[in-house]
């Protein structure tokens, strides 16, 4: 199964790069919005492994309100890229918990070791959430063999 990015980029030539990029990388872009609504949208209905979010976007929602937007959904991870990095707006960015944050101008190899990271961090936290799942299993399992032992107990007493 190939890994599917998006990107949320409000200029074209910038977006075709991330497209021409992502393709030549060996990953599926799996879209491009302008803007955060229209965002938001698309990647509830796509469902992609990553977003590349710039922070300045079309419209009323910044790409940090966005990524706030997608991490209360767990939606999909976020790999900021912006020319914008100074103390205000790292420090709102930060509070999203993104998988990364590349400063424009980028490279095909800065994007290309981003997105690799990016993508780590995603695989970590889902073996995280699947060791959790598993001894929440475990631990419910075990909760019902005690209760099966207590009845059983107190059948024969």
């Amino acid at each position: 199964m190939s890994v599917r990015i998006f990107a949320v980029e409000d200029d074209a030539l910038t977006g075709a790069l991330l497209r021409q990029y992502v393709g030549e990388l060996g990953y599926e872009f799996a879209g491009k919005a302008d803007n955060g609504e229209a965002a938001l949208e698309e990647i509830r209905r796509t469902r992609p492994d990553l977003v590349l979010m710039d922070i300045r976007l079309h419209g009323a929602m910044d790409g940090v309100g966005l990524a706030a937007r997608l991490r209360d959904d767990n939606a999909t991870g976020v790999l900021f890229l912006s020319a914008y990095a100074d103390e205000d707006v790292l420090a709102r960015a930060k509070l999203t918990e993104p998988y990364g944050y590349l400063v424009k101008p980028f490279n095909r190899q800065g994007l290309q070791a981003a997105i690799e990271v990016a993508l780590y961090k995603r695989d970590a936290e889902l073996r995280q959430l699947r060791l959790f799942e598993d001894m929440v299993r475990i631990v419910t399992e075990l909760v019902k063999l005690h209760d099966v032992f207590l009845n059983d107990v107190q059948a024969r007493a």
